[in-house]
Formats: C-alpha cells, sequence, structure tokens
C-alpha cells in the first residue's frame, strides 16, 4: 500500500536488539573480542605486521639534519667542511637572504646585503665571540667579497692607479744616474694612489657604493683580477733592485 508520505511500506520482521547492536558495531570492540577469543592468531598477525612494515622501513632515510635546509653548492660545502673541523670551538651563524632572478644585477640588492652583514659586525653580543677564520676576517658574504674585489681586483677600479704605477716603475727602471732621483719621486708619488689593503668593517659596508652590478658583475663572476698586471710591476721592482747594487 502507499502511505500518506508517498513511500511504500510494507510488513517487516520487526526490531531486533541483538540483530541491529552487532550491525552497528564499533570495529575496535570487534578486534578486542576477535583477541580474546583467538589470542593465539592475533598475536600471529601482529607479529607478521610488524615484520612486514620493518622489512621496509628499514630502507627509508631521513635527513633533518640542519645542512639538509641549505642548498648543494661550493660555498656550502666549504662552511661544511669548516664547520665540522672548528665545530667543538666555533658557532656560525648563517643569514639566508631570498633574492628574485636578476636582482644582484640591481645596486640595493647589494647594499642589502653590505647592511646585513654591517648589522652582523657591529652587533655587541657576538663583537668578543669573533674569529678570525676567513683570514683575518670573522665575516664571509657576497657583499664584502663584491666590495674587497672592487677596492683591490677590479681592472677597471685600477684604471686609475695601475697603468700610472705600472710607468713610474719602467721609468725608474730605464732611468740613468742623472734622472734616478726623479725617476723615484714619481714612482713614490704613483704608489701614493695604490689602495690600502683594508678590513671588512662596519663602516666600510655602510659607506660602500655598489656602483652598476650589471657591468662589474659580469667580470666578477668570470674571475677577473690583477694578478698578471701586479705580478709584473713586482718584476720591475725587482729588477730596479738587481740593477741598482
Amino acid at each position: 500500500m502507499l502511505n500518506t508520505d508517498g513511500f511504500w511500506g510494507g510488513k517487516t520482521d520487526g526490531y531486533k536488539p541483538n540483530q541491529c547492536a552487532k550491525n552497528m558495531r564499533n570495529p575496535f570492540m570487534a578486534l578486542t573480542d576477535w583477541s580474546v577469543e583467538r589470542p593465539k592468531q592475533s598475536f600471529a598477525v601482529v607479529m607478521l605486521c610488524m615484520l612486514l612494515l620493518a622489512s621496509g622501513g628499514m630502507h627509508l632515510q631521513f635527513d633533518n639534519s640542519e645542512d639538509g635546509f641549505f642548498p648543494d653548492s661550493p660555498s656550502v660545502d666549504l662552511l661544511n667542511e669548516i664547520e665540522s673541523e672548528y665545530r667543538a670551538n666555533i658557532d656560525f651563524i648563517r643569514v639566508l637572504n631570498e633574492i628574485d632572478a636578476d636582482d644582484l644585477l640591481e645596486a640595493e640588492t647589494w647594499e642589502r646585503l653590505a647592511t646585513v652583514e654591517a648589522m652582523m659586525l657591529n652587533n655587541s653580543d657576538f663583537a668578543p665571540y669573533h674569529y678570525p677564520l676567513f683570514g683575518t676576517q670573522a665575516n664571509n658574504g657576497p657583499a664584502s667579497q663584491a666590495m674587497q674585489w672592487m677596492a683591490l681586483q677590479d681592472a677597471e677600479t685600477a684604471s686609475g692607479w695601475l697603468p700610472q704605477l705600472h710607468a713610474a716603475s719602467v721609468g725608474v727602471l730605464m732611468a740613468d744616474d742623472e734622472n734616478v732621483s726623479a725617476a723615484l719621486a714619481n714612482l713614490s708619488e704613483a704608489a701614493t694612489h695604490v689602495p690600502p689593503v683594508e678590513p671588512v668593517t662596519h663602516d666600510r659596508l655602510m659607506a660602500w657604493d655598489a656602483g652598476e652590478p650589471a657591468r662589474w658583475l659580469p667580470r666578477m663572476d668570470t674571475g677577473d683580477n690583477l694578478s698578471d698586471e701586479l705580478g709584473s710591476v713586482m718584476g720591475l721592482l725587482s729588477s730596479m733592485t738587481e740593477n741598482r747594487t
């Protein structure tokens, strides 16, 4: 027959408490009853599951060390090597500055990196524990490296003093006894324009002018330096001593 709600109705077998309770029973309770009724079988199943998990788990490797969070690069490898050697005595503070593509071609990026290094150097909490691990410096960063390279190794920066120094050295080497004093005076004047080798400090980093990185960064990336030119000048200076003794 059709009831007033629009559903088909018919006669059922009635409510069966035991049967309904069994159908709605919690599966964990069923497992509990099974383990009580058949303890040996349940123990064997549990041990089998543990063996299966253990056989696969032995091949899993997890790297949650601090080095796992750093990229695989020569700079990181060098820091890891240094840290493994001095770990017992030195604590390293690393700053990761995320930048976008081509940001290194902008002067603002280098000035920001210089500010980070300057703040670390000027931190009074760190100062008593500085260790000159990088030559005479306790710090090493892209801004300080670029600043020192521009001051001491960039051919364009050296164009204001290196040609004059080379010419003055040749002048002394070629001068006769009458003109040697004037040639030496000229060499001394040229030597005053040679930039001094200064340590990286907070004030230097904050005052550093990055200029146009798009022009000098390719030269630094290719490893341009003044090794050959300075070697030539040193050879001339050595020849002066040999010829005048």
